[in-house]
């Protein structure tokens, strides 16, 4: 991954000019100021990391995968926007339950401060279609970072119409989203099993997927290239589906370098975890 020029300086400070009537005899009273633009912490808060178990923070281990959920990217992306970005991010969703119930997500708690998310385990694109509108009318969320697809790529998912249940699933978040909420929208992790060709055909369609968003709401909907974890054996857990804590750490790099190319600010871009840097060392 090309590696970009480092940022100097946090996000912006926005200073509001008071402007003074003139009062004098025969002078009209001068327009109300303008309100100010938003700052980079009300542009990028609230935000809602929504998909399936991936944003859940699944990881597998041993020989025979048993299944751990921890932070995911979540964590790591939640620290780089607070520390490198110098916001107060706010991360919102139904998720963690207190039951493993119909919704999958009981766990995904781990060790964050800030642990809601609307990652769903095992959940299809329609699934998240199907509760979707009244997630957003509750989390009232201005970012929403979508990474989903790698449960529908099943031989009897209806594989090749996954990308048309991406649109709409697109098409209901801006819907739902403010006048300037923002949406991301990712590729999934790559694959070397029998699903690896699933997934790169998949991907391939989502840029179309994407720019048909962008033409009806533009400047509000984003490619994410999340394709590009999965590339190295070990950024993937040994069930060869869910990404080890280094696919994790990438995962939340790419987010995290899509919103500041695409926001507002002047954020530090931290240190990568790609080419044997950071968690991945």
């Amino acid at each position: 991954m090309p590696t970009k020029t480092l940022k100097i300086g946090l996000a912006a400070v926005i200073v509001l000019g008071v402007v003074v009537g003139a009062v004098a005899h025969g002078t009209e009273s001068p327009p109300s100021p303008s309100p100010p633009p938003p700052s980079a912490e009300q542009a990028f808060t609230p935000i809602m990391p929504l998909g399936d178990s991936m944003t859940l923070g699944i990881q597998a281990t041993g020989g025979m995968p048993r299944f751990v959920a921890y932070d995911g990217y979540r964590e790591d992306l939640w620290l780089r926007l607070r520390d490198d970005a110098g916001i107060k991010p706010d991360f919102v969703g139904s998720c963690p339950r207190d039951t493993w119930d119909r919704f999958k997500c009981s766990k995904g708690r781990g060790t964050m401060d800030d642990p809601d998310h609307e990652g769903h385990s095992g959940f299809r694109v329609h699934q998240l279609s199907a509760f979707i509108d009244g997630w957003i009318d509750e989390a009232q969320p201005k970012i929403v970072l979508l990474m989903v697809g790698t449960n529908d790529l099943c031989d009897a998912c209806d594989r090749e119409h996954a990308p048309g249940r991406l649109a709409d699933l697109v098409g209901e978040i801006m819907a739902r989203l403010p006048a300037d909420g923002r949406l991301f929208v990712a590729t999934i992790p790559r694959r070397h099993d029998v699903r690896g060709a699933y997934v790169d055909a998949y991907n391939a369609e989502v840029p179309g997927v994407v720019d048909a968003a962008e033409a009806a709401h533009p400047g509000r909907v984003h490619l994410v290239p999340q394709h590009v974890v999965g590339e190295e054996a070990g950024d993937m857990s040994p069930d060869g589906v869910h990404p080890s804590a280094c696919g994790y750490a990438k995962l939340a790099f790419v987010w995290y370098r899509a919103m500041d190319e695409r926001m507002p600010g002047d954020w530090d871009l931290g240190e990568s975890p790609f080419e044997g840097h950071g968690a991945c060392a």
